[in-house]
């Protein structure tokens, strides 16, 4: 056990059932905590973590306390617009039965869809529209048309009562997900029959179901070099996938080596770090010799040699491979892997620090592992130690493949929180 309690529970590990069942008192105020707050690294890769929250509070004679904590959380407005925690505690009580109090939450955040503006609903960091869509559809899933019908009418209410000012198919998730529950024909079938006595169900089927989405017809040609360079020395506040937004990757050839030559040229190491980060991905790929990119990595500026690092995982090379070994980069080191690295490496990965946030890119040292073929011992470690189901389940799904998956980890995985682990081994 690489671990203690503390980070299989938030792990999501089954290990965490494991060793609260072995002895449930030791471990009751770190349940009642998971009650209060979702630990969930990536809700939108993962899932919830409710499911094995709910299995630890079955271990305990008198589920009521654990119960009253999770609904008062539930209950608070804080969560109405928080990404994951409303998602998180509807799927536990929902698990432990409580659907009146996922009712009475849907109604409240239904009521309060009704009164803000579209265009607050869709501000970035704004939740409340997701939210109320995430409770209609765990609601659905329960009895898919004791309340479909209704919810249905809900959302044609909100279609009409905004009027003109928003895009069709704002609640395709959960269309999607109600085809997926009774299949595609009844589910229209359904809703065509519902509206021809309800306004309502007719606005939701007209947006929904029968609109035709048509691109947007664009003359805009991509930037050119020069514009992206006057962009980042303007000093606007935009990240690099902002600028990526902008239809850099369809710059020609010409131009991003352009924009790689203004990196060489400058001597302002933010305009060259700000650079840098556009080429990290294939289609925005480093087009010049790499030796820049390695020189700049020693020159010592953090932000800088982060930026290139990240452009030089898309390259294989010695050099790469013998700077990383120098400089003990893990995912370097993984992506130009060689047979006699295995120790160093794994030396340096028994090092890396593992936070909730990601702040030591744990998160993509992981990912570098599972997509390149290294020993089982590395697919072990992420399986210990990563804070991503997601991951983790695709370890596991490797390990079976190679036939070598320990027998102890099989009685963990069914208790895992990510459910497509436990069905591996239903």
């Amino acid at each position: 056990m690489r671990y203690g309690f503390e980070h299989y529970l938030s792990a999501g590990h089954g290990r965490a059932y494991l060793l609260a069942r072995s002895d449930p008192e030791r471990y009751r105020d770190r349940v009642m905590e998971a009650c209060r707050k979702d630990y969930t690294f990536d809700m939108q890769m993962e899932g919830s973590r409710a499911f094995l929250t709910a299995d630890l509070i079955r271990l305990y004679d008198d589920p009521k306390p654990f119960l009253d904590v999770a609904i008062e959380s539930f209950q608070s407005e804080a969560v109405d617009d928080a990404y994951a925690q409303i998602q998180y505690f509807a799927d536990l009580l929902m698990e432990l039965d409580e659907d009146r109090i996922v009712l009475e939450k849907y109604f409240s955040l239904r009521e309060k869809i009704m009164e803000i503006p579209y265009a607050k609903l869709k501000e970035r960091d704004s939740h409340v529209l997701e939210n109320y869509e995430y409770l209609a559809i765990k609601l659905m899933q329960h009895e898919p048309w004791k309340l479909a019908d209704n919810i249905v009418k809900d959302m044609g209410r909100w279609y009409i009562r905004t009027g003109d000012h928003f895009p069709s198919r704002e609640f395709l998730w959960f269309y999607s997900c109600l085809e997926d529950e009774i299949g595609e024909e009844e589910a229209k079938a359904r809703i065509h029959e519902l509206a021809k006595t309800s306004p309502e169900a007719a606005a939701f089927e007209a947006h929904d179901i029968n609109y035709e989405w048509k691109p947007p017809v664009s003359s805009e040609t991509p930037p050119t070099a020069e514009d992206v360079v006057k962009i980042f020395v303007s000093g606007k506040a935009l990240r690099a996938v902002d600028i990526l937004h902008l239809g850099i990757r369809k710059m020609p050839v010409e131009e991003k080596t352009k924009l790689a030559e203004r990196a060489v040229e400058t001597d302002s190491l933010v305009l060259r770090t700000q650079i840098v980060s556009l080429f990290m991905c294939e289609g925005m790929k480093w087009p010049l010799d790499i030796s820049h990119l390695l020189t700049w990595c020693e020159e010592g500026d953090v932000p800088l040699r982060d930026a290139c690092e990240d452009a030089l995982g898309l390259f294989e090379s010695d050099a790469i491979r013998e700077y990383a070994i120098n400089n003990r980069r893990a995912e370097l080191i993984i992506r130009n892997f060689r047979p006699e690295d295995e120790d160093l490496l794994m030396d340096i990965l028994e090092n890396v620090e593992i936070d909730e946030k990601d702040e030591n890119h744990w998160h993509s040292i992981v990912r570098a592992i599972l997509v390149c073929t290294l020993p089982d011992r590395f697919l072990r470690w992420v399986y210990e130690t990563t804070l991503c189901s997601f991951c983790r389940q695709s370890a596991v799904e490797d390990l079976i493949e190679r036939g070598a998956l320990p027998e102890e980890y099989k009685e963990e995985c069914k208790w895992d929180a990510n459910l497509d682990i436990r069905v591996l081994f239903e």
